[in-house]
């Protein structure tokens, strides 16, 4: 068993257990259940904040607990691996904004199970009494993950059709393989071009410039779509027309520019707060979902990159 956490504002990472770790977690830490999660009633808000009522969508506390010990084979005393580990779990950034983190759980069950945890805050900080005789510390810390759905990142267990990747092409993107079979407004089409006739498929895989794209998805609840735009394309809206949802920006991407969307509805343009304008969330259902990317103007390189990935 191990949890990889990572923390959203740099995508750091912190591995707890695992062969030969010197973070283990002990077996008093409750891993987090599938679970029917209320609409109102009693929420817990860490080992200090008690409970309070909430009338709306219930957040998911998690406690781990956690061993850490010095070993052999690395050269880090106890008080530089707490340290660390302090370090990494702080509960803000020096500007004083909250530290989000992501938490991976891989089980090793019979499946293999791989699950996630999505945003969530340090509500108890990290604390861990050591013995510097024994070279052994025993620790907690305290999440409340403001998304408390369990996601799918991995093939193990029911996860299959549970992670979706593709891509969308713009109305009147050009692709710029010309070799093999090429996509034209009318269809397929055979072009020899200079590779003796190539058997290569020319773009667009993901349904064909400003094409619908029917995916098939696994999800227990509605979720937010994972998006990358690529440039050069200017005022690009994704829309799923299953369920009328959209997300629309307002500006031009440049070539060697992307545009992220992140499940946290976070937009940047190659890693910085954008420019443009934007509104609306991208979700996908269980089932069926077609989307479509539409434009002003694109090049060839235009497109965006779709990932959803399933709750239960």
């Amino acid at each position: 068993m191990k949890i990889i956490f990572t923390r959203e504002t740099d995508n750091a990472t912190f591995q707890m257990g695992g062969f030969e770790n010197n973070y283990s977690i002990s077996t008093a830490t409750k891993i987090p259940q599938p679970a029917v999660l209320d609409a109102t009633g009693y929420e817990y808000s860490g080992a200090h904040g008690g409970y309070q009522t909430a009338a709306r969508f219930q957040r998911r506390a998690f406690d781990l607990v956690f061993d850490v010990r010095e070993k052999p084979s690395d050269p880090r005393g106890i008080i530089s691996l707490l340290a660390q580990g302090s370090a990494f779990f702080a509960p803000s950034d020096t500007n004083l904004n909250a530290n989000l983190f992501t938490a991976d759980f891989y089980t090793n069950d019979k499946e293999n199970s791989e699950f996630r945890l999505r945003h969530g805050g340090v509500s108890a900080p990290f604390s861990a009494p050591f013995n510097l005789r024994e070279h052994f510390a025993n620790g907690s810390i305290s999440f409340i993950f403001g998304d408390p759905l369990l996601y799918y990142i991995g093939n193990g267990g029911s996860a299959v059709g549970g992670i979706v990747n593709f891509t969308l092409f713009p109305t009147g993107a050009t692709p710029t393989i010309k070799r093999g079979r090429e996509w034209t407004a009318t269809g397929a089409v055979w072009n020899s071009g200079t590779n003796g006739g190539s058997t290569a498929w020319d773009f667009p895989h993901g349904g064909g410039g400003g094409n619908t794209t029917t995916v098939n998805f696994t999800t227990e609840l509605p979720t937010r779509a994972q998006i990358s735009i690529m440039g050069q394309i200017t005022n690009p809206e994704i829309i799923n027309s299953t369920n009328g949802s959209s997300f629309s920006y307002v500006g031009t991407i440049a070539d060697s520019q992307i545009l992220t969307v992140d499940t946290n509805g976070t937009v940047l343009l190659n890693n910085t707060p954008a420019p443009g304008t934007w509104s609306g969330a991208l979700m996908a259902q269980d089932g069926l979902n077609s989307f479509v990317l539409n434009s002003d103007t694109s090049d060839a390189n235009g497109r965006a990159d779709i990932v959803l990935r399933g709750n239960f």
